[in-house]
């Protein structure tokens, strides 16, 4: 928690998580409206294929970036993408909308996902490595499972197009926001890690 680039940027992936990344529950509200099977079948299942395509798709593209410049700038790109492929999948009007907005949020998600992890284990120092990872993986993975939770019972009031336009509006703020930490900023803009 002392380290001046893992902690902020364990708090923007734990708001990530939190914000993005718990949509599965929204799914089935979401695909009420465009599939025939009322949500409870194929529908959600089709959205969350076009997510894993996108997840297997851009990780995949990315897994051979080693340049840390252009790292910490695909991590700042896919962030603003993880927002905005919620924000589109909350606006989509046909299903073929709804689709590509699975296909963006999943590439931009994992992708995000796989450059901070990776980021966090150059950061850390090696003989704490494991337990720094530990730790981050503890708090977005807990956090994913809580906020799903709390978007499903919100979208059961108010609809999970709401929810998925503003969680991801206010995920693009939070990295707006980020810019204001030194060690972000220095991440996103020359790939420097080494604090």
């Amino acid at each position: 928690y002392g380290h001046s680039l893992v902690l902020p940027l364990m708090i923007t992936v734990f708001l990530h998580c939190c914000l993005t990344m718990s949509f599965e529950s929204l799914l089935p509200v979401l695909s009420e409206g465009f599939f025939s099977d009322g949500g409870g079948g194929v529908g959600a299942n089709y959205i969350m294929m076009s997510v894993g395509t996108g997840a297997l798709i851009l990780v995949l593209a990315i897994a051979g970036v080693k340049n840390l410049k252009l790292r910490g700038r695909f991590l700042l790109v896919t962030a603003v993408f993880s927002g905005l492929g919620s924000v589109l999948l909350g606006m989509a009007p046909t299903v073929e909308i709804v689709l590509l907005a699975g296909l963006v949020m999943g590439g931009s998600q994992a992708a995000y996902m796989a450059i901070s992890g990776a980021v966090v284990q150059m950061a850390a120092p090696d003989y704490m490595r494991g337990r720094v990872m530990s730790v981050y993986l503890w708090h977005i993975g807990g956090m994913m499972a809580s906020f799903n939770l709390i978007n499903a019972t919100v979208a059961d009031r108010i609809g999970a197009s709401p929810v998925f336009i503003v969680t991801g509006l206010v995920f693009i703020l939070t990295i707006f926001i980020s810019f204001l930490s030194k060690p972000l900023r220095d991440l996103y803009i020359r790939g420097k890690v080494d604090y």
